[in-house]
């Protein structure tokens, strides 16, 4: 049991965030726990279809919170997924780093940023090619593995942008192709984004927890826990008040706290910590940036994949700062993806054009 034990650093979730910093900490010899409230994924067949994970939200918690976007008058109660691995466990593999221009008005620069990426695409095994990206920051190391060759899909799109001038390139993926020490090579199916991976090919932050676990004093993960709020005494962090599997509250201490809960999960805890006396208490919870997208899907006379395998593989980048002199933002980059299935397009397709989206994206499927 934790509140059982001494740590040196009691971790607040379980992401990208709070696996790397496990990773990192416990290869010093430090005494690392890391907190989840959510399980460790399924892995199992339930994890590859889509009406589990893209409708009935397989992984979402219990947790409620309010969100108040845009001049929105209330807030919209939004549930999230909460497991072991956070959000990384459903992304598509995509490896960007963020542009020079885009620490603009930031009180640090790219420069300061650009080692640890370097270690992060290490971390995670990212696949790509330097140098290819037109848009691409300085960086000092190329990628730890060169990508695997286009799929016949994915060679048609980057020949159609190349002709149009817009120089595409290979998306930088966390997704093992070459490193045969890895325990899975990935398979090139199509539930690779907005999915767990049943295989474990993708790198996540359960990739960089088992790479943990070879340190000599790996972090222990306790799942089930719900951090409710800190504990301040002398403007430091005295100790954590937890919820356990069963709904007891304990209180642990640790020489340090590091709340790694996401955009979603860190405000409210910070928020029920009642930090007033902090300037920027005033902040918390305010200025969230989503990730806005959109899929756009094409009906073709032919068969647009004979073999039915993994095509995310090309992205472009040459409008990305398109609008800065503009409104100071980036524009974004546009990548290949898969049209998804019929059931996923019928349930978010406008009221009466449900069934003829649905017929249409049957249609591709059935082509692909």
């Amino acid at each position: 049991m934790i509140h059982d034990e001494n740590f040196d650093v009691v971790i607040v979730g379980s992401g990208l965030g709070g696996a790397s910093v496990a990773h990192r900490l416990s290869s010093k010899g430090l005494k690392v726990a890391v907190l989840e409230k959510g399980a460790w994924p399924r892995r199992d067949d339930g994890d590859w279809r889509a009406e589990n994970i893209l409708l009935k939200s397989r992984y979402f918690g219990s947790d409620q919170i309010g969100v108040r976007q845009y001049e929105a008058k209330r807030d919209k109660l939004t549930s999230f997924n909460q497991n072991v691995g956070g959000m990384s466990v459903f992304y598509g593999g995509a490896a960007f780093r963020l542009r020079e221009q885009d620490f603009d008005g930031w009180a640090l620069s790219y420069n300061n940023f650009s080692p640890y990426y370097d270690e992060a695409e290490s971390l995670l095994e990212v696949h790509g090619q330097m140098k290819e990206d037109p848009t691409e920051p300085p960086r000092e190391k190329d990628f730890p593995f060169a990508p695997i060759d286009f799929n016949p899909p994915a060679q048609r799109i980057y020949n159609a942008a190349e002709k149009l001038g817009l120089r595409p390139f290979h998306i930088p993926l966390a997704i093992n192709f070459k490193n045969p020490n890895r325990d899975n090579l990935c398979i090139q199916c199509q539930t690779c984004d907005g999915y767990p991976c049943k295989i474990e090919a993708k790198s996540y932050a359960t990739t960089i927890f088992k790479k943990a676990m070879k340190n000599a004093c790996p972090p222990k993960i306790f799942v089930g826990v719900t951090a409710d709020r800190f504990v301040i005494s002398r403007d430091r962090v005295e100790s954590l008040e937890i919820f356990d599997s069963e709904g007891k509250r304990f209180s642990i201490k640790a020489k340090a706290f590091i709340l790694a809960a996401g955009a979603l999960g860190s405000p409210p805890i910070l928020l029920r910590s009642e930090l007033h006396e902090f300037p920027q208490y005033q902040f918390i919870g305010r200025y969230l940036m989503r990730h806005c997208n959109a899929v756009v899907s094409y009906v073709f006379p032919f068969r647009t994949n004979t073999l039915g395998d993994f095509h995310k593989q090309v992205a472009i980048s040459a409008l990305y700062n398109d609008w800065r002199s503009k409104n100071k933002l980036a524009t974004g980059i546009i990548q290949d993806i898969y049209t998804p299935e019929k059931s996923v397009v019928s349930a978010f397709a406008p009221r009466g054009f449900k069934f003829l989206a649905g017929a249409f994206s049957q249609y591709i499927q059935n082509l692909l």
